[in-house]
């Protein structure tokens, strides 16, 4: 019965360093998506466009984006930050390209930043993938796992994850090779 409680508890531990993490690899794909599909539109809003049409004053949409993000979660608490990115299309076959970076800080005094890459290129003949993460995630609690101990930890962020496609055939891609490091450093009160 006591090693069924304490593997529960190994769980939601495990389960609890795994959210900012996770937490943070979503919001970057959300608004990876939110960003292509802005661009996506753009473009097919320019290809709908008639030949002979000639727009006389009108400008090219700018190719950077830049959003305000804002989020609230059990363990980083209520957070804010931006995210700026270059949008490009290497060439008529490709996807939409984006280059860019995303930061927050939170009410808990925690702070998490990344820096990404998606590209299509070469027909779509190619697609790399890269995201470079880090922060630092500061806990404080009263009651840990209900032992009555109060616990405040630091845990340190620190992610790279790449991902390289090559089009074998139709929509048949291969290779992809994913490292991630997360590291705990508690302190009692």
């Amino acid at each position: 019965m006591h090693s069924q409680r304490s593997s529960g508890r190994t769980a939601n531990v495990m389960l609890r360093r795994r959210i900012p993490f996770v937490f943070m690899v979503s919001n970057a794909c959300l608004l990876f998506a939110a960003t292509c599909v802005t661009a996506l539109a753009d473009e097919d809003t320019r290809q709908g466009q008639e030949p002979g049409h000639v727009q006389g004053a009108a400008k090219a949409p700018s190719p950077w984006v830049l959003l305000p993000t804002f989020s609230n979660n059990p363990k980083l608490g209520t957070a804010f930050g931006g995210l700026g990115a270059y949008v490009r299309k290497f060439d008529d076959q490709s996807q939409v390209s984006m280059f860019g970076v995303t930061a927050q800080y939170t009410s808990a005094n925690s702070a998490v930043a990344a820096i990404f890459a998606r590209t299509s290129f070469a027909g779509d003949q190619h697609r790399i993938s890269v995201l470079a993460a880090g922060g630092i995630v500061k806990n404080d609690y009263d009651n840990f796992l209900g032992t009555g101990t109060p616990v405040k930890s630091d845990d340190h962020l620190r992610a790279l994850v790449g991902r390289y496609l090559y089009r074998l055939k139709n929509d048949w891609f291969g290779a992809q090779a994913v490292f991630t490091n997360y590291q705990i450093v508690g302190q009692t009160s």
